[in-house]
């Protein structure tokens, strides 16, 4: 059993050996039944989006884990291509050091293989894989692949069937060919390798599809506002001419005489804008509109300017021993119908009895209560007396209400 130092052996055991039992399957398979073979440069392997090794504890996993992989599979190191957008310089240079090829440029996963090809892409978005497919659509080449990453049929379950044939449509194309098995999960590690299956496509099953799967060629374009899941290539500038071009690679395999199509070419540039043109001449007056109708005449009307109208009444002493009756009275002329009356008092409200009791205070417009919409009152209740006539309560009070008292009261 292969070891690397470093990665625990429960963890790259229970992983390792069904991958390397499918993977030497898949490659004998391949190298006696399809074109090429093991005579096309022996067993390669691709590595997609294994995202910051130095800065994530899992890619370091998945990192480790491939090296138990080329080890076991018995792949040089030089044969294993890698690739992240987000590698640091110094990430470059570790891989370097361990002897593996980092790729200079995005290929976005359309990479035509060039013989018995193993694809390591854990968590890799599906346009990668959906690209992947693509670069190699031949019943021949297909094969010869074997890959490892995000399940397929994962892919059917969680979107929109409308979703899944715009933006994984060699995905759903293939998936009734494709052999999968899920790797088991691990309790140790259940987020490093979650929702990872291994996937071939043997020949017997591909031959099975219906012929137009074939013929319907094109390579995949994907909606600006789509959910890619995928950094995109960039272009870039050289010499002093300020063009606009793309890394050169051209990944070309041949299968009964007929070369692959390489991947299109980025657009050109927008040209400098034109001169403006020639003013137009004037147009032609437009004819009068209809005669509108004739208007009202509105006279305005000003109010009488506002003067303040109030009043104020006060008594020394308001003492006079009585339980029902008119305590004061004062009088007050207001200027305007259409108007409301303020009445504001404030004093000291006194109860005193043997037994419970309650007492009322309230006031009077022209000789009636208020009506509507509530009664201006206040009461005192006092739940328990004295016979001494010791139980007595006096309260200061300030009473404000508003008051429309004419044409009607209140």
């Amino acid at each position: 059993m292969p070891s690397t130092s470093g990665v625990p052996q429960p963890v790259a055991y229970y992983w390792a050996v069904p991958i390397w039992n499918w993977a030497m399957q898949v490659a004998e398979e391949a190298a006696l039944g399809a074109p090429g073979g093991r005579e096309a440069g022996g067993l390669r392997c691709v590595c997609y989006g294994l995202r910051s090794f130095c800065s994530c504890g899992k890619a370091r996993l998945q990192l480790a884990f491939l090296l138990l992989l080329l080890e076991g599979l018995g792949v040089a190191p030089e044969s294993c291509f890698v690739f992240d957008p987000v590698f640091s310089t110094l990430e470059t240079g570790l891989l370097g050091g361990l002897s593996l090829t980092v790729l200079q440029w995005n290929e976005e996963g359309k990479r035509s293989i060039e013989g018995p090809t193993h694809f390591y892409m854990i968590h890799c978005g599906k346009v990668r894989y959906n690209n992947l497919l693509w670069s190699n659509w031949f019943a021949e080449a297909l094969p010869q692949m074997v890959v490892v990453g995000n399940s397929f049929r994962g892919f059917e379950e969680r979107l929109l069937a409308k979703v899944f044939w715009e933006n994984c449509s060699y995905i759903a194309k293939v998936l009734e060919a494709t052999q999968e098995e899920a790797l088991p999960p691990h309790l140790q590690h259940p987020d490093v390798f979650n929702d990872t299956s291994l996937h071939c496509f043997p020949l017997q099953k591909l031959r099975g599809l219906p012929q137009d799967c074939w013929a319907c060629w094109t390579e995949p374009r994907y909606s600006e506002d789509a959910q890619l899941e995928i950094i995109r290539n960039k272009p870039h500038l050289i010499n002093d001419n300020n063009a606009c071009v793309m890394p050169t690679y051209l990944f070309v395999s041949q299968y009964n005489g007929m070369c692959m199509q390489g991947p299109i070419g980025l657009p050109g540039r927008d040209g400098n804008p034109g001169v403006n043109g020639i003013p137009g001449t004037p147009g032609i007056p437009g004819r009068d509109g209809l005669k509108g109708e004739k208007g009202e005449c509105i006279q305005e009307s000003f109010e009488e300017s506002w003067t303040p109208n109030y009043k104020q009444c006060s008594w020394s002493a308001l003492n006079y021993g009585i339980d029902l009756g008119k305590i004061a009275e004062c009088t007050f002329t207001k200027m305007r119908t259409n108007s409301a009356l303020r009445v504001l008092f404030s004093g000291s409200l006194r109860l005193k009895c043997r037994n419970a009791c309650c007492q009322r205070w309230y006031f009077t417009f022209n000789g009636a209560e208020c009506s509507g919409p509530l009664p201006i009152e206040a009461i005192i209740y006092l739940d328990q007396g004295s016979p001494e006539l010791n139980s007595t309560i006096n309260i200061h009070r300030t009473s404000s209400v508003y008051a429309n008292v004419a044409p009607k009261l209140c």
